[in-house]
């Protein structure tokens, strides 16, 4: 692994300052969030979260409806997101094509899906009110 992954793999662990687990097994518990209970939780915070105990990546949700987002070892990517029906969308410099998502609240935080993709929901697994630490391209964003 090369030194710069095991430093950035070192400050997302730092920054998991409030431990949060996927609830076990991994159930999608209810109705999903409105997008504007979704909002109303996530701004504000940078997010961390799993997929089948493995760390995918953070999420920092700025004010109005941006995004910064880097999956584990990678750039930072800004993007924005919007509701369509009752889905939260993402679409992130780059990639034109939305990634729309369910959330719901577990017992120990948010479990996102993934509409219409087969993958296993990720986790929320540990939040901060810090910004998001970019590698680049992005840095200090």
């Amino acid at each position: 692994m090369k030194p710069s992954r095991v430093f950035f793999a070192c400050v997302l662990l730092s920054q998991l300052a409030t431990p949060l687990h996927a609830d076990s097994p991994l159930q999608l518990p209810g109705k999903p969030m409105t997008p504007a209970e979704f909002s109303a939780y996530a701004v504000g915070r940078t997010l961390s979260y799993a997929a089948d105990g493995m760390i995918w990546g953070q999420e920092q949700y700025l004010p109005n409806r941006q995004v910064l987002w880097a999956f584990t070892g990678q750039d930072c990517q800004f993007g924005q997101w919007y509701s369509q029906d009752n889905a939260v969308c993402f679409v992130y410099e780059g990639d034109d094509e939305p990634k729309c998502w369910n959330f719901f609240m577990g017992a120990r935080g948010l479990i996102a899906e993934l509409i219409g993709d087969g993958l296993s929901p990720l986790a929320e697994v540990g939040q901060s009110n810090q910004p998001l630490e970019c590698q680049g391209p992005q840095v200090g964003a």
